[in-house]
């Protein structure tokens, strides 16, 4: 990949994207990321970064991959009349996904429950459930096929509903009422 190779590693690869995988994958922060590359497969044999590599680690890899963003819309009624929101998360497939999910906790209505008299623990329940977005977002960034042009992940808020889309036909609506 052009523009991406081993030698720019310092500019390219977001660095605490790297050190928050080995954190989250419990993986001893000894090992260095060439290993990590490796283990993943994502190196090619002459040690050149292979499009996941881009995807999942890179700074910016809608610069190599012009739809590898989230478009989040949110619209006012039930149709695509009029635009309350409209906002394009870049960068790495999970800070996306992260992105997505922290504007969706925005838009929907989201309680608290205090446990102990307002002492305890917190617990979050959403309009429609958590797993569910976290289930239908990173399926439609896993099946997106990103060489087609065109190709974005779009999440529509409706009143009534929110559409989870990519242009590989995986279309997800989701109604407050199915839950």
């Amino acid at each position: 990949m052009k523009g991406f190779v081993k030698n720019s590693v310092s500019k390219d690869v977001n660095e605490q994207l790297m050190n928050e995988f080995k954190t989250i994958g419990t993986i001893n922060s000894n090992v260095s990321n060439k290993q990590v590359y490796e283990n993943l497969k994502l190196l090619d044999p002459n040690g050149n970064f292979k499009n996941g590599a881009v995807l999942f680690f890179g700074n910016e890899p809608e610069i190599y991959f012009e739809q590898a963003i989230i478009r989040c819309v949110e619209f006012d009624g039930i149709d695509k009349r009029y635009i309350n929101d409209d906002k394009i998360f870049g960068g790495a497939l999970y800070l996306q996904y992260k992105q997505a999910i922290q504007w969706l906790k925005k838009k929907l209505n989201v309680r608290y429950d205090i446990e102990g008299q307002g002492s305890g623990p917190r617990k979050e329940n959403w309009e429609i459930p958590e797993t569910v977005f976290k289930e239908a977002i990173i399926n439609s960034l896993a099946h997106r096929d990103y060489y087609d042009k065109g190709a974005v992940t779009t999440i529509e808020l409706f009143d009534n509903r929110v559409e989870i889309t990519n242009t590989e036909g995986l279309v997800s609506a989701i109604h407050s009422s199915d839950f």
